[in-house]
């Protein structure tokens, strides 16, 4: 995928560590949503919002030697299937609100983010907020001895330094 916007190109990269802290964190494992790991996607949904924010607020750069400028971005990978529900809704919006992102008015815009697609986003992510507010706060935790373990463990996070 290609996109010119430098400003959404950094908040995709921001969207996609958090997708994979959350598709490996302690929570995707298991059918509860673990308070600390709640915590630290809250943390996560906020910056992706201070970030958008941000965006919104920057001029427009006239850019005539460095734009267009294509910024190549890697395809949307599909996340394994994991055990907790809760966490693949989330994964999966995740993937919603990169596919809004790339293919935006404001991702062919060498920087900034227009308030048409700023409302789209905040869109995805409200419902986001939503469903950690009204629904994983409140249900959580779930208990499943019946049906858990349904699928793979989805692995360790990253460790050290990786070198091409």
């Amino acid at each position: 995928m290609e996109i010119l916007n430098h400003d959404l190109e950094n908040f995709i990269r921001r969207e996609r560590r958090y997708k994979k802290e959350l598709i490996k964190s302690v929570s995707s494992n298991l059918s509860d949503f673990n308070v600390h790991d709640q915590t630290r996607f809250v943390e996560y949904i906020n910056s992706l919002i201070f970030f958008l924010e941000w965006a919104v607020g920057q001029e427009l750069l006239d850019l005539p030697e460095s734009s267009p400028y294509i910024i190549e971005v890697e395809d949307l990978t599909k996340a394994i299937d994991m055990e907790n529900d809760d966490v693949a809704l989330l994964v999966r919006l995740f993937e919603v609100l990169e596919i809004e992102v790339v293919n935006s008015a404001s991702a062919r815009q060498s920087n900034a983010v227009s308030v048409h697609d700023q409302k789209r986003i905040m869109a995805v992510i409200k419902k986001i907020i939503n469903f950690m507010t009204n629904y994983v706060a409140k249900t959580n935790p779930i208990d499943l001895p019946e049906s858990s373990p349904m699928h793979a463990l989805t692995g360790h996070g990253e460790t050290g330094i990786k070198v091409s």
